[in-house]
C-alpha cells in the first residue's frame, strides 16, 4: 500500500532546477511564514518514492509555483512534473504560476509554460518575499484559470 501525504491540501508545489534549491527553500519558508501549506521536494524524507510523492502533492495542491532560472536546462522529472500540472490546470484542477528568478527571460519558460501570466523576482522590491506575498494574495482571491 502507498503511503498517503499527511495533509489534506497544499496551497503551494514549489517546482525548481536543483541548481537553485536556496530560493526555493526562501520562496517556501515566506509562504510558510503566512500560514500557507507547501509542497517542496526538500522536504521529502530519504527512501520515498519520489515520483509518486511528487504525483500525491500535485493532486492535492492549488497553486503549481515553478521557478524559472537562466542557464537552466530541465532534467526529465521537472518536464514530466511540469506536463501533469500543465494538464491539471487546463482540467482546472490548479493554477500554474511561473516565476522568473533574477535575470530570467520569458524566453527561458519550457514550451508549456509560456502561456501563463508570470511573476518577476526582479520586480519585486522585496524579491522572492513580494512573490511570497503575491502568491499568498492569490489564495484569498478568485482566480481565473
Amino acid at each position: 500500500m502507498l503511503e498517503r501525504l499527511e495533509v489534506p491540501h497544499f496551497d503551494f508545489f514549489i517546482s525548481f532546477p536543483s541548481t537553485h534549491e536556496q530560493p526555493a527553500k526562501q520562496l517556501a519558508a515566506s509562504l510558510k511564514a503566512k500560514g500557507r501549506q507547501v509542497f517542496i521536494s526538500t522536504d521529502l524524507a530519504p527512501g520515498r518514492n519520489w515520483p509518486t510523492k511528487l504525483r500525491q502533492a500535485l493532486e492535492i495542491t492549488r497553486i503549481f509555483a515553478v521557478l524559472i532560472a537562466p542557464g537552466t536546462e530541465y532534467p526529465v522529472y521537472e518536464q514530466s512534473e511540469i506536463v501533469a500540472a500543465v494538464e491539471m490546470a487546463k482540467e482546472g484542477r490548479l493554477i500554474v504560476v511561473p516565476v522568473l528568478l533574477r535575470e530570467a527571460q520569458v524566453s527561458l519558460l519550457p514550451l508549456p509554460l509560456n502561456v501563463y501570466q508570470c511573476l518577476f523576482e526582479e520586480k519585486e522590491p522585496t524579491g522572492l518575499h513580494g512573490i511570497a506575498e503575491r502568491l499568498s494574495k492569490m489564495m484569498s482571491q478568485k482566480v481565473e484559470t
